[in-house]
C-alpha cells in the first residue's frame, strides 16, 4: 500500500482549507516530498490532484525546484573541475557521482520547465510529462539526495 500523500496529512492535520492557512515558506519546505508523492504514485485521490493544480502550490514547487536546479548546475560545474585533477581511481566514482548528480538535475529541471509551461499555458500535457519524468527518475528527487 503507497505511503498516505503530504496533502492529505496536511488536510487530517489542518482541516479541508490547509492550504488557505499554510503559509507559502511551509509550501516551499514540503515541496520535495511532494514531488517525492508525484514520483511514486501517491496523489491519487482527486483532492490531492486538484491541490497539485494549484498555482499557489506550483509557484512553491517551483521556487524549491529553481533552486535545486541553481545548486546542482554550481555542484555539476564544481565535479567537473575536480575530474580534471583526480587520479584514475578518484574518477571512477566521481564519474558515478557525477551522473547521479545530472539525473538529479534532469528531474528538477523537468519540475522547471514543465510547472512554468502549465502555469503560462494550462495545458495539462505539461503536467502529464513532469509526471513521468519524476516517475522515470524517482531515485533522483527522494528527500536529502546531494543537497
Amino acid at each position: 500500500m503507497a505511503r498516505e500523500s503530504v496533502f492529505s496529512r496536511k488536510r487530517k492535520e489542518k482541516g479541508k482549507d490547509w492550504l488557505k492557512v499554510t503559509n507559502p515558506n511551509e509550501l516551499i519546505k514540503m515541496s520535495e516530498s511532494i514531488l517525492s508523492d508525484i514520483a511514486y504514485g501517491n496523489l491519487s485521490s482527486n483532492e490531492d490532484k486538484w491541490t497539485m493544480v494549484d498555482p499557489i502550490v506550483q509557484n512553491a514547487i517551483l521556487s524549491f525546484a529553481s533552486e535545486r536546479v541553481k545548486n546542482l548546475y554550481y555542484l555539476a560545474n564544481s565535479m567537473h573541475e575536480h575530474r580534471a585533477k583526480s587520479t584514475e581511481q578518484e574518477n571512477v566514482l566521481n564519474s558515478v557521482l557525477f551522473e547521479n548528480i545530472m539525473k538529479s538535475y534532469d528531474a528538477y529541471n523537468c519540475v522547471v520547465s514543465c510547472l512554468n509551461g502549465y502555469l503560462q499555458t494550462q495545458n495539462p500535457t505539461y503536467m502529464i510529462n513532469m509526471y513521468a519524468k519524476l516517475s522515470e527518475l524517482k531515485n533522483y528527487i527522494c528527500p536529502g539526495r546531494f543537497i
